[in-house]
């Protein structure tokens, strides 16, 4: 057998190693690509809680002994209140989806919508 042919059989036989490489490699690319989406929607995540939690009643009011009484909000601090709240929901919504049914799509949009990667698969 001359060289050139055993080297042709030798390139038949890494076929299924090559196919195995191949996989492996798209299967590491597509890890990576949904771990950074669920990270970024996350860290978005947190900063929508912190700031939902610096918000303030517009006037608090106090009995004689000091004892805080009634808390009043603004119409439009009830709708940034709310407005944190949704989007509060809908962050912690499409992570769950994610990690619980496979289902990513939620996630890349909300990535894209803050200015993160593709929206593909």
């Amino acid at each position: 057998m001359s060289l050139a042919e055993k080297f042709g059989d030798a390139l038949k036989a890494i076929a299924p190693k090559v196919v195995d490489k191949v996989v492996e490699a798209l299967v590491e690319r597509e890890v990576n690509k949904r771990s950074a989406a669920v990270v970024e929607v996350f860290d978005k995540l947190r900063r929508l809680e912190t700031d939902r939690k610096k918000l303030k009643p517009d006037l608090l009011q106090f009995n004689d002994a000091g004892e805080q009484t009634t808390a009043a909000w603004s119409k439009d601090s009830i709708d940034r209140r709310k407005k944190l709240d949704e989007q509060i929901k809908k962050h912690t919504n499409a992570i769950a989806k994610a990690l619980d049914d496979g289902d990513y799509s939620l996630v890349y949009d909300l990535q894209n919508k803050s200015g993160g990667g593709e929206a593909d698969g």
